[in-house]
């Protein structure tokens, strides 16, 4: 299965993705129920954004972006995507355009899916690192366009997940795990099969990627602290990863947490 990823000018970009509405939404608090749960499943340090479609702007900023990039909340809010496209790498603007723009349709399109992006984003030292890029939930005008969504935005640059931006889309209805990788140099989505993990295989994953250390995770499930080593090396060999490293790395970024 392939498609292309069209690069896009920026004028364009923003015509295209531009909404009405005559309502006049608190996008902050709309989307608060998602935010105070950010930390719950972060595995990096993280900072969230508010882009709005009606205005072309952000709405809003966390509290902590100043920690993470080199500019302060009362900075990033009303600026436009100039402003971020001035803090991604000049290498990865092209695809982070593209990538957007074809995650706007989709997650216009279907309610079932996650999208990913990684790319380079400077930090607070100015500095460009790799980063991930989730849109986990969007606000809807009455036509059911996307007129806002929550972006967050997760440092991974301790992870090892190659050299290239990747858009990742998953699948979620009816438990399909269905992946796709969307890479700006070859512009094709391959579809790959991915290992079907048990829900206890699922949940030690999840403490592992949160940095529990293995007698941490069998007090959190109430089991035995062999049994937690049984689970990791069941996971180490069903996903190919020889180390726990490897193994957050591989869940991360084929989005099994």
């Amino acid at each position: 299965m392939e498609e292309r990823l069209n690069p896009i000018r920026l004028k364009k970009f923003e015509k295209s993705i531009r909404r009405h509405s005559d309502s006049q939404i608190d996008y902050t608090r709309y989307f608060q129920p998602y935010i105070d749960k950010i930390e719950d499943f972060a595995i990096g340090p993280s900072f969230w954004l508010i882009p709005e479609q009606i205005n072309m702007e952000f709405f809003d900023a966390s509290e902590n972006i100043d920690q993470l990039t080199p500019f302060r909340r009362d900075q990033w809010k009303q600026q436009t995507v100039h402003f971020w496209l001035e803090n991604i790498h000049p290498d990865d603007r092209d695809f982070f355009l593209a990538a957007t723009f074809l995650s706007i349709e989709f997650l216009g399109l279907y309610e079932h899916i996650n999208i990913n992006l990684y790319l380079r984003m400077l930090n607070v030292n100015n500095q460009f690192r790799w980063v991930l890029i989730q849109y986990p939930t969007r606000c809807h005008n009455d036509k059911s366009e996307v007129i806002a969504g929550l972006v967050i935005i997760t440092d991974i640059s301790h992870l090892q997940l190659g050299s290239h931006c990747i858009m990742t889309v998953m699948d979620k209805m009816n438990k399909s795990n269905k992946f796709y990788t969307l890479k700006y140099e070859k512009t094709e989505l391959k579809e790959h099969n991915l290992p079907q993990l048990g829900k206890r295989q699922q949940e030690v994953l999840e403490l592992i990627a949160k940095g529990l250390t293995t007698p941490q995770i069998a007090a959190a499930l109430f089991i035995s602290y062999n049994t937690v080593e049984n689970h990791k090396r069941n996971l180490r060999q069903k996903l190919g990863a020889k180390t726990s490293g490897e193994l957050i790395a591989y869940a991360f970024k084929y989005q099994l947490l």
